[in-house]
């Protein structure tokens, strides 16, 4: 087989790989990296409040770092998608931030409740293992802007059907009051 017919085959082959990191080349965010864990409900004490409570719960939280290029984004938003295994449904929830200023270490946090896991798991212990994997999104004006997979790169999560509003923003959770300065705003519901 000559040279020139092998050429179109071999340019085939390289161009998909070309293309795909041009498409988040020169966007101005990179998301580094995906840090899910499992933590219990905060416990706080009110003055003269007292009522037996139970033992506090496991969550999910997932927290990913980014890097930010421009001087300062008006509004980014953080696409979550989250799979349990023996789960065919991705969780998928949104975070949107304001304000979002220039930085290597930039940060956004979801959290799925004690409740959601348990349902997705069958009553079954949580632990890390029992995720399948987590992939992530930022969105800058509803424009993809960079996205990530915990344990596959790609974005896997565009070929399974997928389930809203069980994935919460920090706001939404005991969680609100706590590391206020480690995350980025979050825009204010309803606004």
């Amino acid at each position: 087989m000559s040279i020139y017919r092998l050429l179109p085959i071999v340019a085939a082959a390289l161009i998909p790989l070309a293309v795909a990191p041009a498409q988040t080349r020169g966007t101005g965010f990179e998301i580094t990296k995906i840090n899910p864990g499992v933590v219990k409900t905060p416990e706080y004490q009110v003055g003269s409040y007292s009522k037996p409570g139970e033992r506090p719960k496991d969550w999910l939280e997932v927290e990913v770092e980014f890097k930010a290029e421009p001087e300062i984004t008006a509004e980014l938003t953080a696409r979550y998608f989250i799979l349990f295994e023996g789960q065919q449904e991705v969780l998928v929830g949104e975070v949107a931030h304001v304000n979002v200023a220039k930085g290597r270490e930039r940060r956004s946090v979801a959290y799925v409740s004690p409740s959601t896991i348990e349902r997705m798991l069958g009553g079954k212990a949580f632990t890390a293992a029992a995720i399948r994997d987590i992939g992530v999104e930022l969105l800058d004006r509803g424009r993809p802007v960079a996205q990530l997979g915990l344990k596959t790169k790609q974005a896997w999560w565009t070929t399974l059907p997928q389930k809203t509003g069980l994935v919460l923003n920090k706001g939404e959770t005991p969680f609100a009051p706590l590391y206020w300065d480690r995350y980025e705003a979050i825009r204010a519901s309803g606004r």
